[in-house]
């Protein structure tokens, strides 16, 4: 009875170390997507093509306007707000065209640098939706 217990304690410390040893591997090898300190999005333009839409997200301060055209080259206006702390960054709109509207589009984003570009990932796609517009 005590061997198997010993035994059971070390294969589960064993494949333990062994797998956190891997992840620490893997997490030293992955590139730096940090963004530089002092980062500030305010007044930045950001661009995505989503479902053959094209988006710009233009953020001013604390005040974020989304601007949606379609492939009919019709567009939809949206106002709302930002919240961010430190790489992650909050994004409500609650007016279409100046007018309130019942539900709130709400996008949720994590700040990343991928491939010398500084990027919007969605947390909920794991998708890089917007890139900065360079003027």
């Amino acid at each position: 009875m005590k061997y198997l217990i010993a035994l059971s304690i070390f294969v589960v410390t064993a494949c333990g170390t062994q797998s956190t040893t891997h992840l620490v591997d893997r997490y030293a090898q992955a590139p730096d997507r940090s963004v530089p300190d002092g980062y500030s999005m305010d007044g930045k333009k950001y661009s995505a093509t989503i479902n053959g839409e094209r988006h710009i997200l233009d953020i001013r301060g604390n005040s974020a306007t989304l601007v949606i055209i379609s492939a009919d080259n019709s567009s939809k206006i949206y106002q709302g707000d930002i919240k961010r702390n430190g790489s992650k960054v909050s994004v409500r709109l609650n007016k279409l065209e100046s007018e309130p509207i019942a539900v709130p589009l709400v996008y949720n984003f994590i700040l990343q640098k991928v491939e010398g570009k500084i990027c919007l990932k969605d947390i909920n796609t794991n998708e890089c939706r917007y890139e900065t517009v360079v003027r």
